[in-house]
């Protein structure tokens, strides 16, 4: 009878033990290196593709965009755009043949679109023309000084000190010819702009906004497809093994991103994408259930660390490699090989890991006939019981806590990744988008680490509730007053990714707690998909409507960003006496 008896999860030895948390480690690693592949590489994929399956095609449209330039500016009637017709073609939304401050600011030198201000960084980045980092006498004749030294140069010091000679207020074409602009069609920077180049300005915008969307619906993409994985993989490893089901994960994202190299159109990349993900997703529950229930007697905070931090780890350094080497629209598959080396990691895994002595001890009780060493209640439950009385209001409060830090991170910093692309290309600074990822990157792996601590020093509901007030501050300001290549947005990206990644520690400890046994894994894993497929239908929101947004990133990170006080509001209405310490 002794023989028969199930293997006691102490039988692990300890080297099994630590192979089984290096595993996890790195297969949720790779995990957040395909997260920043999506926001990193997505864009210049879209655009590529776009081109790839005819987007490098004049349309119609196109020549009827450049036709109209030429027919409402082209004042001399030479077919082509002079330094003079220019600012009032691109600029001259009102249509009067004269340019007001707004118009100028907004068009051609604010970062953030705001109308509001023009900053000393955004001034060097337009008139720097060695670029040393500070303004010539003859640079300086051009930008001019900041009148009441506030550090910025609001719309009338613009207009008054730089290009209203007259004094009025306003330009008119004449003082417009004087500024010397070079605007984005001018391919050649002769300062003038041909018919052709209008209608290659056409077909560059068509592709960027066609990009922007896509990108958009890449991450739609992560969100349902991590998703369905955590339902789909998580039955595998119930069902075959923890270890199996975190290698089929694993092959799963790794195979589907060498297929990905091999795409050419967007369509096809969104369901590669997809399924990228779905793999993604299958890591959480097999990684989770494999390393609980092979260190059964370890700190709950702590492993809840590890696997917030190792994400972070791998968005880091994968940003890191985008440093070096930038992501273009000429070479982004090689990204796609980059996310197909795990593809090693699975293998490890499926020869070397160890499987759980809980999930191997119920299945040989349930060949056996004998009860388990330990009785629990109906293993497969009801999803539907989660959204029935009494579970229904803490089912529903859990969605709005998981879907917080997800919704905060994709809905809103995720597109500064995009916004800060877009500004690279403007200010020819290419490495900005990588910079952004690892300013984020670097402090959400340490605020994911000390998200567990946190949570149990200051208590659940007291944590969550200041960390989401701290987000929503961070994120408020930043949005408000800050955009990409400007001096501190760095700085204040980094302290929204620490306190956005203390939610990541936070949740794997608190989501279990929410629910008893019997259906601990299922109200989890409900609440945590749920709200990632409320958020992947807020992006999608957002892609859609971009354009109605004027392709103003600040704006919808303004917006989505409230989400944090929903977070604030949210952990308020748990009700009292859900949320206990689980006992191993």
């Amino acid at each position: 009878m002794s023989d028969s008896k199930p293997t006691s999860p102490s039988t692990l030895t300890q080297a099994g033990k630590y192979l089984i948390i290096v595993t996890a480690f790195l297969g949720w690693f790779f995990g957040g290196m395909h997260m920043a592949i999506t926001g990193g590489s997505m864009r210049s994929a879209a655009k590529s593709l776009y081109i790839h399956a005819g987007g490098d095609v004049v349309t119609a449209d196109d020549n009827a965009s450049a036709l109209k330039m030429l027919k409402g500016f082209d004042q001399n009637q030479d077919g082509n755009l002079s330094a003079r017709e220019v600012p009032l073609a691109f600029f001259d939304k009102d249509t009067n043949s004269v340019l007001t401050a707004d118009e100028i600011v907004v068009g051609n030198f604010n970062l953030k679109k705001s109308g509001v201000i023009l900053t000393e960084t955004e001034l060097l980045k337009k008139f720097d023309a060695d670029k040393n980092g500070t303004l010539s006498a003859d640079e300086n004749a051009t930008a001019h000084d900041d009148d009441d030294g506030d550090g910025f140069l609001n719309k009338d010091e613009f207009a008054l000190a730089l290009l209203d000679t007259s004094g009025d207020g306003r330009l008119d074409a004449d003082e417009a010819g004087l500024a010397h602009w070079r605007a984005p069609p001018d391919a050649n920077d002769d300062g003038i702009v041909s018919r052709q180049e209008l209608v290659d300005h056409a077909v560059e915008t068509r592709q960027n906004n066609f990009a922007k969307r896509w990108s958009a619906f890449y991450v739609v993409a992560f969100l349902f497809g991590a998703a369905l994985g955590g339902l789909v993989f998580g039955r595998i490893g119930d069902r075959y093994g923890r270890v199996k089901g975190m290698a089929a994960s694993i092959f799963c994202y790794s195979g589907m991103s060498a297929v990905a190299y091999f795409v050419q159109t967007p369509e096809q990349m969104w369901v590669v994408r997809f399924l990228v993900c779905m793999g993604v997703g299958g890591m959480w529950p097999n990684g989770v259930a494999l390393m609980s229930e092979a260190w059964a007697g370890a700190s709950r905070p702590m492993l809840a660390g590890v696997i917030g931090t190792s994400a972070n780890v791998g968005i880091f350094l994968t940003f890191m490699a985008f440093k070096m080497k930038d992501v273009t629209v000429d070479d982004w598959r090689w990204v796609m090989l980059l996310g197909a080396v795990p593809v090693v990691l699975g293998a490890v895994v499926l020869a070397l890991v160890p499987e759980s002595p809980r999930w191997l001890a119920d299945q040989r009780a349930q060949d056996s006939g004998e009860p388990e060493e330990e009785p629990e209640e109906p293993p497969d439950p009801n999803q539907g019981e989660m959204f029935q009385r009494p579970l229904l209001w803490v089912t529903l409060v859990g969605i709005l806590l998981a879907t917080v830090p997800l919704l905060g991170g994709w809905g809103s910093s995720n597109w500064a990744q995009f916004w800060a692309d877009e500004v690279g290309e403007r200010i020819n600074e290419p490495g900005l988008k990588a910079d952004v990822g690892m300013a984020r990157s670097l402090t959400g792996l340490i605020g994911s680490f000390l998200g567990g601590l946190v949570a149990s020093l200051l208590g659940r509901r007291l944590s969550y509730f200041i960390i989401s007030l701290v987000a929503l501050g961070s994120a408020q300001y930043l949005f408000w007053n800050l955009a990409p290549g400007e001096s501190g947005f760095l700085l204040w990206f980094s302290v929204l990714g620490f306190f956005s990644g203390i939610y990541f520690g936070w949740l794997p400890l608190f989501l279990p707690e929410l629910f008893v046994t019997r259906i601990r894994s299922t109200g989890a894993g409900v609440c945590f998909n749920f709200g990632r497929i409320i958020t992947a239908l807020t992006v999608a929101g957002t892609a859609i409507f971009l354009e109605a947004f004027d392709n103003d990133y600040a704006r919808i990170g303004q917006i989505t960003s409230i989400i944090y006080l929903l977070g604030a509001i949210g952990i308020c209405l748990m009700p009292k006496g859900v949320g206990g310490e689980i006992k191993d």
